[in-house]
């Protein structure tokens, strides 16, 4: 989850950091202050970014055996006014 007070760090610096790892193969960033998650995938020498952003979106993770609904990550959070998952 990215922290308001450290979003900018965490989407820069510590992004640039965990794409050093060489054994990780996705990071995923999850917003707090509206539905918004960003998935990096390792793809060769690049990282391309996937958006999700709609309460139906489904984020397909096989590198761990799994599928994760947005609705899920956000069911019980409350956002600023305009910006809920419905």
């Amino acid at each position: 989850m990215l922290s308001p007070s450290t979003s900018s760090v965490d989407q820069f610096r510590r992004l640039d950091e965990y794409r050093r790892n060489p054994t990780l193969r996705g990071i995923l960033l999850v917003e707090t202050r509206f539905p918004s998650v960003l998935l990096y995938r390792r793809v060769d020498e690049s990282w391309p970014a996937e958006t999700y952003e709609a309460p139906t979106d489904i984020i397909d993770l096989p590198e761990i055996g799994a599928r994760l609904a947005l609705s899920d990550i956000y069911e019980a959070v409350a956002f600023e006014p305009g910006r809920e998952v419905t």
